[in-house]
């Protein structure tokens, strides 16, 4: 799935209230990405930085456009592990993003601020 249509998929469930947000802290080693429910600290998710690709900033202008100022990156799948493909969207609320994003580096540097 490209980066386009994760963000048609998404804008489709939200029209059909189908989606659900959650605040997050992103904690980014040299090693891996871990994704923090931020009211209890519980680990979400948590990935080998070496399979987060194609990081992309996302900005509408609008900011009352939900897909404004997202950072969209695509987790590959791992299959010694037995992990599917993943497309995580982040909306950055404090800080905003620049589009394009060139590397993992910038973009995950990006997703700290979120």
């Amino acid at each position: 799935m490209s980066v386009d249509e994760a963000l048609h998929r998404l804008r489709q469930l939200r029209a059909q209230r189908s989606i659900w947000t959650t605040r997050v802290t992103l904690v980014i080693t040299d090693t891996e990405m871990m994704v923090f429910d931020a009211e209890t600290n519980a680990v979400m998710e948590q990935f080998p930085l070496s399979l987060v690709y194609r990081p992309t900033a996302v900005t509408s202008g609008d900011a009352g456009d939900h897909t404004d100022n997202v950072v969209v990156l695509v987790v590959l799948g791992d299959s010694q592990q037995e992990l599917p493909p993943e497309i995580h969207i982040f909306q950055c609320l404090k800080h905003r993003v620049s589009s394009p994003a060139s590397s993992v580096g910038y973009c995950l540097a990006l997703v700290c601020w979120c």
